[in-house]
């Protein structure tokens, strides 16, 4: 890629419509349509009454995502400009994503033996 530079991506686009027209077309004997009304599951009922909430949690996780995948991809510019060097930023950032990994599986563990509430509650 670095050969060729950025003017032979668009030949990347190639393989995606191949396999585009192939899920396409194999999606056809698939189809399950019939003319009959489709009855609600419990589920969507539930989603239903309840989408108002469902939509502010969902806001939160959006902008939780976007803070998040803003933050990691400011913090390399700003600790070039505070002059640290490119290793020593990079080895700050591999930190910070591994630390937020191993936070996860710890507190996903202890949610399995103390409860989802309780450790989402402290």
């Amino acid at each position: 890629m670095e050969k060729y530079g950025l003017s032979i991506t668009p030949i990347f686009v190639i393989p995606s419509l191949i396999s585009f027209i192939l899920m396409f077309l194999s999606l056809s004997k698939y189809s399950t349509t019939t003319k009959k009304e489709k009855e609600y599951s419990p589920l969507l009922t539930a989603l239903h009454t309840s989408w108002k909430e469902l939509a502010k949690i969902m806001i939160v996780v959006a902008l939780r995502s976007l803070t998040y995948y803003g933050m990691l991809s400011y913090l390399a510019i700003y600790l070039k400009h505070k002059d640290v060097s490119v290793l020593l930023s990079s080895k700050l950032l591999f930190l910070m994503l591994f630390a937020g990994a191993i936070g996860g599986l710890i507190v996903g563990m202890l949610a399995d033996k103390y409860g989802k509430k309780l450790i989402l509650a402290i």
